[in-house]
């Protein structure tokens, strides 16, 4: 978000499929020297204040306050630009030394999920989700009068800790595991639930980040994924998701707009090189789209606050009425630490925008592009990072009390709540000997109850080149234009808009059938602030959901010419789509 360069991405000559050779290259980010870290508190009641870049907001009052953590050598920073502001934890490392010993190590925390596991083997099942970087289990409990089996029962998917100094959440999360498993049998209400519902828990995310800030003690947020052409670590696990899947390109991952994400790999909210690059985080992705989830909660801290759904815009969702209300509820049966009042339900934009994060991709991704529902919440638990041991307790009894209403509401979220229809999956066409052929399909959500189908036979498709000289028909623009000021033939290029927390895109009007041997390819002229702006070309199958083919960052300093092989996606249509953010 800096204004060191200008900002403008140009294309000319795009949109050529041909049959050649393939070259990609990469681009380099530069590292910021690490330092121990310091939580702060800016007064924001004088009105706006424009913080510094890469800094880390961890929690926020509107109009109020905003904490942030950064290292301590760019407090200077901040003295320079005149913000006002307290220290609120002056050493972070030190700060997680002192309560360390509050909080399970990740061996305990695998030695009481085993330990739940061995008890309760009627009604629970431990099971693997994927491995980290450095090799540590991503654990998941199921907790179902019968584990394993799909009995078209209300999926419910617990979370916590995809930040690593987040401990409270995995204290949370396993709370709710015994207390589901310790009354079933014995209190009425557990055995109902656990008998016609499913329920999955993963405590830990992010096992490795979470060995090393709780276990070792170093302040961090990120996993542990070690990037030797940079020679950092770690992307923000909580901005790796796929974006909101909406057709909103403020919603799609690696936009920065407000500042929360970025695409330098030593930043804090570093989003990583894709979306869902990280092992972590392509467990989690595997597991949601193969199970029948119809509500989640992920834990965090610290703001003692419910959130849904958008959080990239104030715009709301198509459930809205219904997800906020829930919301709402689960707010409501969770005191605050302080014994007085209880959470705040707020849509999650409130906060701060962002882009990535697990619950605009898990509604996002379930409304539009599965064809199902999926209630995704975010709670901000506790009023600091780690509250001392005497608090834990009570913090983990109000979570499970708020947890355990949206178990119950999962019967009524299902039951009640149409899904999106999505187009059916068409079957290869079989042709007649009279030149007539037939066509078959599968529904992907028959729950949605579409009243017909229309399918609609194309004529007249031309594959080839354009050269921006004869409009722009084939493409829908948003914040891209035809330009003279720059080209690399003819008298056009495609030019993206230039302003500060922006996003700009271009994207094929209609899907581009693919067939063996196609290949996309163009010419481009590039100056984008390096580490901090990018720009993406990117290829979906349905218009919802992209694949990042290559990723720009810094000055081509001439024209560039890019080609890509297509023949994954063969035999399918795609749209392709290039976006740039700021």
């Amino acid at each position: 978000m800096g204004m060191t360069t200008q900002k403008i991405m140009c294309l000319g000559i795009l949109f050529v499929l041909v049959f050649s050779s393939l070259a990609i290259s990469g681009q380099g980010f530069n590292e910021v020297p690490s330092t121990s870290t310091t939580l702060i508190r800016i007064d924001m009641t004088s009105g706006t204040v424009t913080l510094p870049e890469e800094v880390e907001i961890i929690a926020a009052s509107q109009g109020q306050w905003v904490d942030i953590i950064l290292p301590r050598y760019r407090l200077q920073d901040l003295s320079d630009l005149q913000i006002p502001y307290i220290i609120l934890i002056a050493d972070m490392n030190e700060y997680h030394k002192e309560l360390m010993g509050s909080y399970h190590t990740f061996a305990q925390i695998q030695t009481i999920l085993q330990g739940i596991a061995a008890n309760y083997p009627n009604i629970t099942s431990l099971f693997s989700l994927g491995t980290s970087y450095e090799g540590r289990t991503i654990w998941c409990l199921e907790i179902s009068d019968n584990p394993g089996v799909d009995e078209g029962e209300p999926g419910v998917f617990y979370m916590g800790l995809h930040h690593a100094r987040e401990w409270p959440t995995v204290e949370i999360c396993l709370h709710i595991a015994n207390n589901l498993t310790s009354l079933y049998g014995v209190n009425s209400t557990i055995t109902n639930l656990v008998n016609n519902r499913r329920i999955w828990i993963v405590p830990c995310v992010n096992p490795d980040g979470y060995y090393y800030c709780h276990d070792l003690g170093i302040d961090w947020r990120k996993n542990r994924h070690y990037f030797p052409q940079y020679g950092t670590y770690g992307v923000d696990l909580n901005r790796n998701y796929n974006g909101s899947n909406n057709g909103d390109i403020k919603g799609a991952w690696g936009t920065i707009g407000s500042g929360s994400v970025t695409h330098s790999p030593s930043g804090e909210t570093y989003c990583g090189p894709g979306p869902t690059s990280e092992l972590e985080i392509q467990a989690i992705c595997d597991f949601f789209v193969t199970h029948d989830i119809c509500a989640l909660i992920s834990w965090h801290t610290y703001q003692e606050e419910l959130y849904w759904p958008w959080g990239h815009t104030s715009a709301i969702t198509p459930d809205n009425t219904y997800m906020s209300a829930v919301g709402t509820q689960i707010a409501l049966r969770i005191t605050r630490q302080s014994g007085s009042g209880t959470y705040t339900p707020k849509q999650a934009y409130g906060l701060y925008p962002t882009t990535g994060d697990t619950i605009d991709w898990a509604y996002g991704y379930s409304h539009y592009v599965l064809g199902r529902t999926t209630f995704a919440y975010t709670i901000e638990a506790c009023s600091s990072f780690h509250p001392s041991e005497s608090y834990l307790d009570q913090i983990c009894k109000e979570n499970c009390d708020g947890a355990l209403y949206l178990i119950q509401e999962a019967q009524n979220i299902h039951d009640t709540v149409v899904p999106r229809v999505v187009p059916p999956v068409i079957d290869d066409l079989s042709n007649d000997s009279d030149g007539s052929y037939r066509v078959s399909w599968q529904e992907k959500n028959p729950a949605a109850n579409p009243d017909y189908f229309q399918l609609d036979e194309l004529s007249g498709l031309s594959i080839g080149t354009d050269d921006a000289e004869s409009g722009s028909s084939l493409w829908t623009l948003d914040g891209f234009a035809l330009s003279t000021s720059r080209y690399h033939s003819g008298s056009y290029s495609y030019k993206s808009r230039s302003l500060n927390s922006d996003v700009s895109s271009m994207t094929t009007a209609y899907p581009i059938p693919i067939t063996t041997g196609m290949r996309l390819s163009f010419w481009c002229w590039y100056s984008i602030e390096n580490n901090y702006d990018a720009a993406f070309i990117e290829v979906s199958r349905d218009g919802r959901s992209y694949d990042v083919l290559d990723a720009f960052t810094g000055s081509s300093g001439s024209w560039l010419y890019k080609e890509y092989d297509l023949g994954s996606y063969g035999d399918e249509s795609v749209f392709i789509r290039f976006r740039y953010t700021t």
